[in-house]
């Protein structure tokens, strides 16, 4: 494949991520993107296809709704697959670091959660209070 049709499908990816994620401004879903991409494998000689596809498809798959819900999803994903890289190493504290970061991944995914629940019970506070509203009580 050459390089241009792999900027083309990459390009078409990031489209369609900043899209699912409801970015008003596209150069800040992708610089968004950038910056998970380049956290994620930071150190690593370099960022390869797989990787970017990967990244983009873990946030895609949690499907972030607002900007708020992208910068959980993404410090999620990146703590987690540090994480994981983190523990792969063999030095004394890699162990112990690479769960750290796990621990403070679920952290974000636990914050998302509750970010979500709360938007779920004013949307839906929200909604009944319209309904009253029309019903005249």
């Amino acid at each position: 494949m050459s390089k241009k049709a792999k900027e083309v499908i990459q390009a078409d990816q990031l489209a369609l991520l900043i899209k699912t994620m409801n970015c008003d401004n596209d150069d800040t879903g992708r610089m968004l993107i950038s910056q998970a991409v380049k956290a994620a494998y930071a150190g690593d000689s370099g960022i390869d296809d797989n990787g970017l596809n990967g990244v983009i498809a873990l946030i895609r798959g949690i499907g972030p709704e607002d900007a708020t819900e992208v910068i959980l999803v993404v410090q999620f994903i990146v703590l987690h697959l540090q994480g994981m890289s983190t523990m792969t190493k063999n030095y004394i504290n890699a162990k112990g670091q690479g769960m750290m970061m796990l621990r403070l991944s679920h952290h974000a995914l636990d914050m998302l959660q509750r970010y979500r629940s709360r938007n779920q019970a004013y949307n839906a506070l929200h909604h009944e209070g319209v309904a009253l509203v029309a019903d005249g009580q």
